[in-house]
Order: structure tokens, then sequence, then C-alpha cells
């Protein structure tokens, strides 16, 4: 559907020298298209960055149950050679 009444912005390549404000509104969205690939970006990072620390989270919570079973072992060892040397 063609809009009769919409704004046409003629083509760079027609003006040897385009005005200043057509400059401008380039520059402006070149600067809006950066910005927005900058926002994706630092977007994808931060997921990654999420997702990188509950990962680290989770092998913390690991390694913290493996320690606590292991203390658990060298109490049960303890008491062990405890009781047999009592015997």
């Amino acid at each position: 559907m063609k809009k009769e009444n919409a704004i046409r912005f003629p083509k760079e390549e027609s003006y040897p020298n385009p005005p200043m404000e057509y400059r401008k509104l380039a520059e402006a969205n070149e600067r809006a298209n950066t910005l927005a690939q900058q926002l994706e970006q630092s977007e994808k990072a931060r997921k990654k960055a999420e997702s990188d620390a509950v990962d680290a989270r989770a092998e913390a919570d690991k390694a913290k149950a493996d320690a606590a079973g292991v203390e658990d072992l060298q109490k049960r060892l303890h008491t062990a050679e405890t009781s047999q040397a009592i015997t």
C-alpha cells in the first residue's frame, strides 16, 4: 500500500552536495544504528555473564557439598579410629 502523503527524502547520490539537514539526518541515523548494535552486543554479553554466574554458583554449591561430604567422612573415620583405639 503506497502512502500518498509520505515524506520522501531524496537519495544522497541525487545531490552532489546534499543539504545540511539530510547530512545531519544521515549522521543521526548512522549513530542510532551504531547505538542499536552496541545495545544488542551489550545485551548478549549481559545474558552470557548471567549464565556464567549461574553456572559458577552451581559449581560452588557442588564444591561446598563435596567439602561437607569429605568433612563428614573425616569425622566418621576419626570416630572409628578413636573407638577402635579404646577397645
